[in-house]
Parts: C-alpha cells; sequence; structure tokens
C-alpha cells in the first residue's frame, strides 16, 4: 500500500500599483510691447556752385594823366593830342595839377563815360595832390591864406587806374612774410607809404569800397580815404567798443569832440592793374594776389629798376625752381595752397626799391590757389570744395 500525501501550497501574491498623478499647471504671461518710432530723415543737399563771370575787360589803353597849368585843375593842359604819355599806370608826382581822363577823349568829363557811373573824372590842384594825410584844421589849404596840418603818414601816390576803376588784378604787398600785416602806431612819425583800412576790413576790396560823402562846409566830396579832406585824426586811430581815440575838430570854431577811430594805419602797398613806382620807400616781403589769372609784376631790388629783378606771376604751383630764386620757400601761410607769396630776401638782399605790375584782360577772378592752371581750374576748385 503507498500511502500519497499531497501538500498543495497557494502563493498569492498581491501586486500594488500606485499610480502617482502629478498635475502640472503652467501658467504663461505674456507681455505685449509696441515700440511706435518715429524715422525722421533730413536730406541735406550740397550745391557747388562754380559761377562763371563774364568779365567786361577794365583795360582802357587810352586812359591817361593830363597835367594842367598853374596849379589849377580846370587849367590848360600842355598835351596837344588826346592820350597823353603819362599813362594810368604811372604814379602821379605830388603837388602836381591836372585830371584823370578815363576815358581818352582829352578833356575832363563831369561825368566818366568809360563805365556807368555817375561820378566825375578825379582832378587835382597842385594842394589837393598833397603828400601827406591831413589832420586838424584848416582843411582848406590855398596859396595866399591859412595853414595846413599835416599827420607824419605818407599817402598812396595818385594812380589813375586805380580811381577810373581800370584794373581786374590787385596786388597787396606787406612788409612781413605770410601776407601779415604791419599795424602802424599813430603816435609815432612814419613820413613813409601809409594804406588806410576801415576796422574790421580785411582786403583789398573792402578798403576802397568808402561810401562818398560830402563835406558840408567845403562842398568836396570825399572818393576815398586818400583825398584831401580826409581828416586822419577824426577817423584814424585804435578801436575799443566804448572807448573814443580820435579827435574830430570842428572846421569853424576849432572845438574838438572825442569820437571812435573808424580806421587802422598799415603800412600794406595796395596796387590795382598796372603800375609803375620808381621808387619804393618801403621794403616789402610777401604779396596777395586777388584771384585773377594772368596777373604778374617786376619787382627790384633798388629804385629806377635796377639790381636784382624778380618776375612774380599769378600762377605758380609751389615748387623750388633754380630759375626763379626771387620765390622763397611755401609756408603754411604762403605758398601755392593759397594766394600769398613770400619773396627770397635773400636774393634781394633784404631790399625792394621798385615795382612794376601787370594787369589782365581776358580772365575771370575764382582762383582761390596759385597752383589753379587757367585750363582745369573751375574743376578743381568744385573738387576742392568737395573736400572741404
Amino acid at each position: 500500500t503507498t500511502t500519497s500525501t499531497s501538500t498543495t501550497t497557494t502563493t498569492t501574491t498581491t501586486i500594488t500599483t500606485t499610480t502617482t498623478i502629478t498635475s502640472t499647471t503652467t501658467t504663461t504671461t505674456i507681455t505685449t510691447t509696441t515700440t511706435s518710432t518715429t524715422i525722421t530723415t533730413t536730406t541735406t543737399v550740397t550745391t557747388t556752385t562754380v559761377t562763371t563771370t563774364t568779365t567786361t575787360p577794365h583795360c582802357h589803353s587810352n586812359c591817361s594823366w593830363k597835367s594842367t597849368a598853374n596849379c589849377d585843375p580846370d587849367g590848360h593842359s600842355g598835351f596837344t593830342t588826346k592820350r597823353s604819355p603819362h599813362n594810368c599806370g604811372e604814379t602821379t608826382c605830388f603837388f602836381r595839377s591836372g585830371f584823370c581822363d578815363c576815358n581818352g577823349n582829352g578833356v575832363w568829363d563831369n561825368h566818366s563815360n568809360h563805365e556807368v557811373s555817375d561820378k566825375p573824372e578825379p582832378k587835382f590842384s597842385c594842394a589837393t595832390n598833397n603828400k601827406y594825410y591831413l589832420g586838424g584844421q584848416p582843411k582848406i589849404w590855398k596859396a595866399d591864406q591859412g595853414t595846413v596840418m599835416t599827420k607824419n603818414f605818407k599817402k598812396p601816390p595818385v594812380l589813375c587806374n586805380n580811381l577810373c576803376a581800370n584794373y581786374n588784378c590787385t596786388y597787396t604787398f606787406y612788409e612781413k612774410a605770410d601776407c601779415a600785416e604791419t599795424v602802424l602806431d599813430t603816435d609815432k612819425p612814419d613820413f613813409r607809404t601809409t594804406t588806410l583800412y576801415p576796422h574790421g576790413c580785411e582786403d583789398a576790396e573792402c578798403q576802397r569800397d568808402v561810401q562818398a560823402t560830402m563835406d558840408p562846409e567845403t562842398g568836396e566830396t570825399l572818393r576815398n580815404v586818400e583825398d584831401f579832406g580826409f581828416d586822419f585824426d577824426e577817423y584814424v586811430g585804435k578801436a575799443e567798443e566804448g572807448k573814443q581815440f580820435c579827435t574830430k575838430t570842428d572846421q569853424k570854431t576849432g572845438a574838438k569832440t572825442p569820437v571812435e577811430c573808424k580806421y587802422r594805419a598799415t603800412s600794406n602797398l595796395i596796387v590795382r592793374g598796372w603800375g609803375t613806382f620808381f621808387e619804393l620807400d618801403r621794403t616789402y616781403k610777401s604779396v596777395k594776389f586777388n584771384g585773377h589769372g594772368n596777373c604778374a609784376f617786376f619787382l627790384y631790388e633798388k629804385p629806377w629798376f635796377q639790381g636784382e629783378k624778380g618776375h612774380f606771376r599769378g600762377y605758380w604751383n609751389g615748387k623750388p625752381n633754380d630759375e626763379r630764386l626771387w620765390n622763397d620757400k611755401a609756408t603754411d601761410k604762403a605758398g601755392a595752397h593759397n594766394l600769398c607769396r613770400n619773396f627770397n630776401m635773400t636774393y634781394f638782399h633784404q631790399k625792394t626799391g621798385s615795382l612794376e605790375t601787370n594787369d589782365t584782360c581776358w580772365t575771370s577772378a575764382e582762383r582761390t590757389r596759385q597752383d589753379q592752371k587757367l585750363v582745369g581750374w573751375k574743376e578743381a576748385l568744385v573738387e576742392g570744395k568737395k573736400k572741404q
């Protein structure tokens, strides 16, 4: 007998599944920023205008100085021909009577017909063609009465080309290099050529542009500061705002009143157009051209066109040249890059004695540099302005 014991084991497996549900809440905040941009566009248009000036030449070869007899500006002229041998480019001797025959018709005209003008042709007695500026009282100088109080500053001589506006080229000569002006001390005697400028005026153009004024006492019209009736004491001196360094003299009573000075005295020499200066009383070291083409002059070491000679032309490339030793080296203030030229004073033995200038009839005055050629200079001017 087989006894079988059967044991049944029941294994119960309990599987517990834990499910964890994590709920994530995401909150998204959207911030919208609105930027309003206003764009302002400024357009700058730079226009370079080159003006071509058709110049009616102020070159009247028939212009001349007509001397007159007996120190009378209305006296008989000794010249039988219309054009005298003394042309408008030659300086006139002081204390000589005569008139500038601007239009070359041989007689003095109350109104010049060489240009549109209501100004009479300039005329002088021996007294009004005086050598020194006047100051104080009296101004009326007659041969048999009165005295004239002169200042110790010499006027530039009468040059009819200047008075008749018969010129295109202008040359300003300076005692210093680099076209630096020398202002004279009016309290110290000088006795040499003196050019007056209105305070604030720095060039030859505004120096000449003096409004004609009539003296109510004499009836004389002052064309420029070199005229006989111009009062040096009243107009020339230092200028400081609110200060009165000049003295006005009443021509009838002699009473004196302090006034502000309107002009300054300089050692400059301005030559307009053709000019012949037989003797220079100053030594000049530089010159400024006015921009016309074909301008040139001869400068001499000694009076009466003697000694070393230099031929200065308006065009210059600024480079040293063994054949033109009269040109000095360029500096930052004088050279081909502008209109100022320095003289080689070693070449002239530190002295300038006489001068001859010429004029041009065919070229406009647009040069701003000495190295601008007549051909293509306008294009160079445009390019130069673009770079500024």
